[in-house]
């Protein structure tokens, strides 16, 4: 946990620029490195490495600690992933669910019907 707030300002400037955007499984992704040089690029690919690692390593433990069948991995990435599509800033490149039960809760929610047209499964999408 204090590799992921350390980390957390080096973020939160790669998701100002748009370059990193939250997937649908609860990790970061680099979408965009147009704004980044070559050596600016290389360290936003170890950052997402890293935390993405430590998010993994962050969910097991839940998962663990929970001790209950109900309660997987698949499970515990996706509440995360929601969390953060909730928390998501406008122009902030984020990931919708997969189509199911999860996708058809955020297509009927206001933010997915301020997308409109964008609100499809697994479509990556600039927040609104």
């Amino acid at each position: 946990m204090l590799r992921m707030q350390a980390r957390y300002p080096a973020i939160q400037v790669l998701k100002d620029k748009r370059c990193l955007g939250e997937d649908n499984r609860g990790y970061l992704e680099l979408r965009s490195s147009e704004g980044l040089s070559g050596d600016e690029k290389n360290e936003a690919q170890k950052l997402v490495h890293a935390e993405n690692t430590d998010r993994k390593a962050f969910y097991k433990e839940i998962v663990r600690l929970e001790d209950n069948e109900e309660i997987t991995l698949s499970k515990v990435e996706q509440v995360y992933a929601t969390e953060r599509l909730n928390r998501a800033k406008p122009g902030d490149p984020v990931q919708l669910p997969p189509a199911g039960e999860s996708f058809n809760q955020f297509k009927d929610s206001p933010a997915g019907k301020r997308l409109g047209e964008e609100c499809k499964p697994e479509a990556w999408v600039k927040w609104k």
